[in-house]
């Protein structure tokens, strides 16, 4: 899955988290990616989670962020990533619903993709 984050760090790095954008062309291609760009982790304060699953300012990173986004967001099977979703892993209607949504986010996919050779997002950089 080909996908375009932006992440914000602010002046009270690493004591809050931090946040990440999705340019989504207002398609919802994944579950924890939003048709608004909000990128739904809990790492990122936007799910819950306990233990290493959230912002621990002493010992997380933008590593962790990525390696999260790596691994739980941007996996083979988004379809079990929603909510209540994971109870049909295994079963032969899960499997079914898992392909027909990766089959719709391929599109949507493709979409995105359309979306930003159109419109590329603008790189700000500022010193800090």
């Amino acid at each position: 899955m080909n996908v375009s984050h932006v992440f914000l760090c602010s002046l009270s790095w690493p004591q809050m988290v931090q946040s990440a954008y999705y340019h989504s062309g207002g398609w919802r291609i994944n579950p924890n990616l939003y048709e608004e760009g909000k990128v739904c982790l809990s790492l990122l304060n936007t799910w819950t989670g306990r233990g290493n699953e959230v912002w621990d300012p002493k010992s997380s990173s933008i590593l962790q962020v990525l390696v999260s986004l790596q691994g739980l967001v941007l996996n083979s099977k988004p379809y079990f990533n929603e909510a209540g979703y994971d109870k049909q892993t295994g079963t032969a209607e899960g499997e079914k619903n898992s392909l027909s949504y990766n089959e719709n986010t391929f599109l949507l996919n493709c979409k995105t993709m359309m979306y930003l050779m159109r419109k590329p997002p603008k790189v700000i950089v500022n010193d800090v």
